[in-house]
């Protein structure tokens, strides 16, 4: 080969692939591989009950300051003490759902790259070679790459 040849791209050589990607609806399935990582269905299940709680809560604040309004037997303190210590509870449902929703995001999150970050590692060289690097990057955040990398 000469040395015009040799620097010569052929039609059909092409180092960097080009990248597929996927379009159109893909359903619940990648819903469904989200809440399968770390007791995820689990998680989902608190949220949703302390959601319901919640809901109740509102129900039953708004039902019982209606009936027990019109009531001279329950003086206005009682009235305030009750329709507030619901609000209190009902508070403490939202906080527990929200820390029960931030959970299971954080755990789902961190189970998804770790398995990332070992596919990335085990994957052979000639797949780096025909990948830019930037390509996977933008899948793996590189602030949780240097979290995980630093914590080994």
């Amino acid at each position: 080969k000469s040395a015009d040849s040799f620097f010569t791209k052929e039609p059909g050589d092409q180092l960097i692939e080009k990248e597929e990607k996927e379009t159109g609806d893909r359903g619940l399935k990648p819903y469904k591989q989200y809440l399968k990582q770390n007791q995820g269905f689990f998680y989902l299940s608190l949220s949703v009950i302390f959601h319901m709680l919640f809901i109740v809560g509102q129900l039953g604040q708004g039902v019982w300051l209606a009936a027990e309004l019109q009531n001279p037997a329950i003086s206005i303190v009682i009235l305030n003490v009750v329709y507030t210590g619901i609000g209190c509870v009902m508070s403490l449902c939202l906080l527990i759902r929200s820390y029960v929703v931030v959970e299971l995001s954080t755990k789902a999150s961190e189970s998804i790259f770790s398995k990332a970050i070992v596919s990335i590692f085990r994957a052979p060289m000639s797949y780096f070679d025909s990948t830019p690097v930037g390509r996977i990057l933008s899948r793996v955040r590189i602030s949780k790459l240097a979290k995980f990398t630093s914590q080994s």
